[in-house]
């Protein structure tokens, strides 16, 4: 009887320190475009791949951008898998220094097609 009532305890407390609050997910939902055509930045959903069709003009392309944290402003970047080989991509064209992916959301949003399957 003792062990069945520890037992029922234990089972208690470990249940009980289970949040309750969903997890939320640590990476954006969103990335950014920078539309060659307007010199805009866009977000977009992070599963839109890049480069892309401007769907409001279709005549200019959405490429990847990063931040400049120095001129505060986003800046066009060649695909992810081209950066390491491209000579000066990832560093502001206008200091020098290196741009980050991370910035402030976009105000403007542009809906592109997304690779999720679901």
């Amino acid at each position: 009887m003792i062990r069945y009532i520890i037992l029922l305890t234990l089972l208690g407390v470990l249940t009980g320190c289970q949040s309750s609050e969903p997890e939320t997910s640590q990476e954006p939902t969103w990335k950014v475009a920078f539309d060659q055509k307007s010199k805009q930045a866009f977000a977009v959903d992070s599963t839109a791949s890049l480069p892309a069709t401007n769907p409001a003009s279709p005549k200019s392309q959405l490429l990847p951008a990063w931040y400049c944290e120095t001129c505060q402003k986003w800046y066009p970047v060649p695909p992810l898998e081209q950066i390491n080989r491209s000579q000066g991509a990832g560093v502001c064209p206008k200091d020098g220094k290196a741009l980050t992916p991370n910035g402030p959301r976009p105000e403007k949003e542009i809906a592109l097609p997304t690779g999720r399957t679901e």
